[in-house]
């Protein structure tokens, strides 16, 4: 102020509470300036920053953190029920965490208030809502719709559903009512389109409701029409073609040596013309199925000469002697007249690229005259994806005494089945690695391998653990080894694990052989008082080598 007094004023800005440090300095020229250290405290209501709200699920655990302002640091509280499993805890900081795994059944809003003090102004306080939600759950089909299926064919559906433990519900969703219908787990499909499938479980207090779908492409039935010439009359007789079935409807066309005679209706399946056919020389009767809905045209001809059509299938790779391919196939057609131009050219190739049992083609030609002629390639089994193998017998990392057990291969293909399956085995040293072949009957392959130890020193009948044999003081074992050389293996009495086995004691006893190589045996004695260490080796010296057979003595 010029007078000998200096003035601080003015009003915090909001947020800025806290305590602020600075320097004064009076000077006059008459002597050293003199400097005092001012502290100004700001004191700041309390205030709450963060959401009010915030979501759990029930039975996982969630976390939220409170935050607030103000000086000095406020303490947090809040008031209010909290669902079992969740606690409120003040860090000290000016911030809470709200934490836990809400119990089972605890699914629901639990209104909270959550108040900031320091001692400056009012409390604040803030209406906070804590949503608890149950857990999803989610529904697995296991079973697989046939592809493409076809008109009249069933097939059963599986599936999977949550951890809720309530049973999985099949039903044909509202939308594929007229396509097929379902007999508890057996789906019929009835008509062409797609039939959808819907699996539906009930939730819990701690799970929620689970839906899934799965859908089959359902395509018309292949029909077969087989002709028959009467004094009077000709028939044509229309069926599904399996694994279509049901019996196929609409109108079949007749022609008598290319000239349309007639046309009739389909009952039960067979359609009858009157109508006599001239006599005394060859005459072609065809007749041709138009199809409907659900069935797929079809021709059939007898006692004429009529175009053909003829089929070859080729693949990457050859069909095996089981009659499956591993490659997509390609069906090419070749078409011949016999006297009458056709009324349309030949069919294009078709491949097949997907894995399926029991795949079809059928291509129908005709001709001018009206002969027809119908190609169908049946039984395209195919397999592109390897099998799946596994080995049995033996446990890879295991320790086997003196010999391990028979090691086999497990093969498994869920399409065209397994070949063979078999096992070879390598040694190094004491290590063997067993590897297991499969093949499935497309000649797709898989391996899969496995290592063990054998222990050529060991105690017979006694338990290996943890690179040791559990041996009981005070009782007799037989020590077992075997080995290449013919000389006497010798036994040296036991000594702590580190130390070296002495002194030098029995030579041990031959006693045949066994895995191809020379067995000797000793009976040997695990003194009382041993466990005072825990483990100790046994010596046993073949040549100028000294071999170690570690146990570990209990009472």
């Amino acid at each position: 102020n010029e007078d000998g007094t200096a003035t601080l004023a003015g009003t915090p800005a909001a947020a800025t509470g806290g305590v602020y440090s600075f320097a004064i300095t009076a000077s006059n020229q008459a002597t050293v300036d003199e400097t005092q250290t001012f502290t100004l405290t700001v004191d700041e209501a309390p205030s709450v920053a963060s959401a009010d709200h915030t979501t759990f699920g029930s039975g996982v655990a969630g976390t939220f953190t409170v935050a607030t302002a103000g000086f000095p640091t406020p303490a947090v509280s809040e008031t209010g029920a909290l669902p079992d499993g969740v606690t409120f805890v003040d860090n000290g900081d000016g911030t809470a965490t709200l934490q836990g795994t809400p119990a089972g059944g605890t699914a629901g809003t639990y209104p909270i208030t959550i108040a900031a003090a320091n001692g400056v102004g009012s409390d604040a306080t803030q209406s906070f809502t804590l949503t608890v939600t149950t857990a999803p759950q989610t529904i697995a089909f296991t079973s697989t719709p046939p592809v493409p299926g076809v008109v009249g064919q069933p097939y059963v559906v599986a599936a999977t559903g949550g951890a809720s433990g309530n049973p999985v519900v099949f039903s044909i969703d509202a939308g594929s009512s007229g396509v097929c219908s379902i007999n508890g787990a057996t789906v019929l499909l009835n008509h062409p389109g797609s039939c959808v499938v819907d699996a539906d479980q009930a939730g819990n207090a701690q799970y929620s409701a689970a839906s899934a779908s799965q859908t089959a492409s359902v395509t018309k039935s292949a029909t077969s029409t087989g002709v028959a010439v009467y004094a009077y009359t000709v028939t044509a007789t229309v069926s599904a073609v399996a694994p279509g079935a049901g019996m196929p409807t609409g109108s079949v066309a007749f022609a008598v040596k290319g000239k349309a005679v007639g046309t009739a209706v389909l009952s039960g399946g067979v359609a009858t013309l009157t109508y006599h056919v001239p006599t005394g020389k060859t005459q072609q009767v065809s007749a041709v199925y138009s199809g409907d809905s659900d069935f797929t045209a079809s021709s059939g001809s007898t006692a004429r000469q009529d175009p053909s059509i003829t089929a070859t299938v080729s693949s990457g790779h050859p069909k095996t002697s089981y009659g499956w391919y591993r490659s997509p196939v390609t069906i090419t057609f070749h078409c011949t007249t016999h006297g009458a131009a056709m009324t349309g050219a030949c069919p294009n190739p078709v491949t097949l690229s997907h894995n399926g049992a029991g795949q079809s083609v059928a291509r129908t030609i005709t001709a001018v005259d009206g002969g027809a002629a119908t190609v169908t390639v049946r039984g395209i089994n195919i397999d592109m994806a390897r099998p799946a193998v596994r080995i049995t017998g033996v446990r890879s990392g295991a320790f086997y005494p003196g010999g391990a057990p028979a090691a086999h291969c497990v093969g498994s293909d869920s399409l065209s089945g397994i070949a063979s399956c078999t096992v070879s085995k390598s040694t190094s040293g004491n290590s063997v690695t067993v590897t297991a072949h499969a093949t499935d009957r497309a000649g797709n392959t898989r391996s899969a391998s496995v290592a063990y130890h054998l222990l050529q020193f060991y105690v017979l009948g006694a338990t290996f653990q943890n690179g040791a044999f559990v041996l009981h003081e005070g009782h007799r074992y037989t020590l077992v080894a075997l080995t290449a050389s013919s000389s006497r293996p010798r036994f040296y009495d036991a000594a702590p694990s580190g130390q070296t086995p002495h002194p030098a004691d029995n030579l041990m006893n031959a006693a045949g052989s066994q895995f191809g190589l020379h067995r000797y045996t000793l009976s040997v004695y695990v003194d009382r008082g041993m466990g005072r260490y825990a483990y100790w080796s046994f010596g046993v010296k073949v040549g100028s080598t000294m071999h170690l057979v570690r146990f570990h003595p209990v009472r």
